[in-house]
């Protein structure tokens, strides 16, 4: 797969994530809650990575995402990709 990525909608998708991290921080302190592996998410996290993850998917289908807020594929699926998203 070869697709053009374009930059400005990569930054226009991390930016309006980034406002709406600091929309949240400014009304109130988010909850935190813990991951299966124990470390913490707040609800500012997971909104960022819907966000992301959505505008990934329905600008660039055809590249797969890997995030640390969804469950990972397995290594026999991802091993058959040739590009991924990784969010961190």
């Amino acid at each position: 797969i070869y697709m053009d990525i374009n930059v400005e909608i990569i930054h226009n998708i991390l930016e309006n994530a980034s406002k709406r991290i600091l929309d949240i921080y400014k009304q109130h302190q988010p909850k935190v809650d813990q991951k299966a592996d124990h470390s913490p998410v707040t609800e500012a996290d997971l909104l960022s990575n819907e966000m992301i993850v959505s505008h990934l998917k329905k600008y660039y289908p055809l590249i797969p995402v890997i995030s640390e807020e969804n469950q990972i594929p397995s290594y026999k699926i991802r091993s058959q990709w040739d590009y991924f998203w990784l969010l961190d």
